[in-house]
C-alpha cells in the first residue's frame, strides 16, 4: 500500500499478528494550501491478514468530554487493539466510543473516519468467488 496524507494526521496500523499499532507518517503540508504544491507518496507497505488501517480526523482524538478531558490517541489505540469484526464493525465501535465519551459535552471538531481491514489469506479461491483477490 502507498498512500499520500495531504497534511492529515499519520494514518494508524494495527499489525494483527502482533496486537502492535504504527503510525504511517504523513507526507507534507495540508492539501489546497498552495496551488502548486506536490505531494510524495509514501510507502509501500505489504498489509498482512487482518492488519488494520485507520484514518481520522483530529476531531476523534481530540474529542472532549465535559470535563474538558481528550479522548486522545492512546484510548483510540486501545479500542483498535480490542476490537473485532470487519471494518464496517471495527468503525462503529471507534465512534460509538467517542460519542460516549462525550456524552452531552458540545461537538467541537468533525469525526470523520475510514477503517481499512485486510481480508485473511484463503487457500480455496472457490469459495471468495469470481472476482476475489487473494492476499497472499
Amino acid at each position: 500500500m502507498t498512500w499520500v496524507s495531504g497534511g492529515h494526521d499519520p494514518a494508524l496500523w494495527l499489525h494483527a499478528d502482533r496486537g502492535t499499532i504504527e503510525e504511517l507518517p504523513n507526507t507534507g503540508m495540508l492539501m489546497g494550501m498552495f496551488e502548486e504544491a506536490t505531494f510524495e507518496q509514501a510507502g509501500p507497505i505489504h498489509l498482512e491478514s487482518d492488519d488494520v488501517v485507520v484514518v481520522g480526523t483530529d476531531g476523534i482524538w481530540e474529542a472532549r468530554d465535559a470535563d474538558e478531558n481528550l479522548f486522545g490517541k492512546e484510548r483510540l489505540c486501545e479500542i483498535l487493539r480490542t476490537a473485532h469484526g470487519s471494518a464496517e464493525e471495527i468503525c462503529r465501535t471507534v465512534l460509538k466510543a467517542v460519542e460516549d465519551f462525550v456524552g452531552s459535552a458540545p461537538r467541537q471538531d468533525d469525526v470523520t473516519l475510514i477503517v481499512l481491514k485486510t481480508l485473511p489469506a484463503e487457500t480455496d479461491t472457490e469459495s471468495q468467488g469470481d472476482d476475489a483477490i487473494p492476499t497472499s
